[in-house]
């Protein structure tokens, strides 16, 4: 937690995470709602909204972004090596958890088939969401407005985890109770993201993270999908 977090009274902290967390379902529903007769695609007005809410939530966060954009950059080297050795853990985790999730569930999860079918359907734009857009947007809610709240290193990166999970299952289409299963997979990097923003002291860290683990994914499945074999 770096020291403008600490100035401000914790009722304010908690404020802003509140108002992320409501935010992260509210804000693009209400784009949604104010675009409908101007932007037909829904894809569209969503990824409008989570824009919407990651200027919100910068003007929140601005002197704190700042500060931690500073840091980030004066110590590169330092943020990416250990971003990265918590970054193959938390792969290592994910594809464990995955493999033994889908062998007792039979398939993926619902958001991960939306984000998949969106991405063939809708290239361009996905990479702009899953590369740019969801980073900035899911960095700040589930690691930057969490961090003030909870000094225990371990405990706020398990409640970091758990949470980002649950937004990623809460996604879409209704899920079945078999689902919650994959809190796991999604949970280990939520889990790794925190832990290597708690030890460089900036969000900048798990957003790089964040935004190379989405767009290497990307390419990989549209890779897959050019080959012929469905995704």
């Amino acid at each position: 937690m770096n020291k403008l977090s600490k100035d401000r009274d914790w009722y304010i902290n908690l404020a802003f995470c509140l108002f992320s967390f409501l935010g992260l379902f509210i804000v693009p529903v209400i784009i949604s709602s104010a675009f409908k007769h101007v932007i037909k695609n829904t894809y569209l007005t969503s990824i409008l909204g989570s824009v919407v809410l990651i200027m919100i939530l910068t003007m929140f966060y601005y002197k704190d972004l700042k500060q931690e954009f500073k840091i980030f950059k004066n110590n590169f080297s330092k943020c990416f090596r250990t971003g990265l050795r918590y970054y193959i853990v938390g792969i290592l985790g994910m594809v464990v958890t995955s493999l033994i999730v889908t062998n007792i569930t039979g398939g993926t999860s619902t958001n991960e088939n939306s984000v998949r079918e969106l991405l063939v359907a809708y290239p361009v734009f996905m990479f702009i969401n899953i590369s740019i857009i969801a980073p900035l947007s899911e960095e700040l809610i589930f690691r930057k407005s969490i961090s003030p709240l909870i000094k225990n290193k371990w405990f706020r990166a398990i409640t970091s985890g758990v949470l980002f999970g649950m937004a990623h299952l809460l996604t879409g289409d209704a899920i079945k109770l078999v689902d919650l299963l994959f809190i796991f997979p999604y949970g280990s990097l939520g889990f790794v993201f925190s832990l290597m923003d708690y030890d460089t002291n900036t969000t900048f860290t798990s957003i790089t993270y964040h935004a190379l683990h989405n767009t290497m994914t990307g390419i990989l499945l549209l890779l897959i999908s050019s080959m012929g074999v469905a995704i």
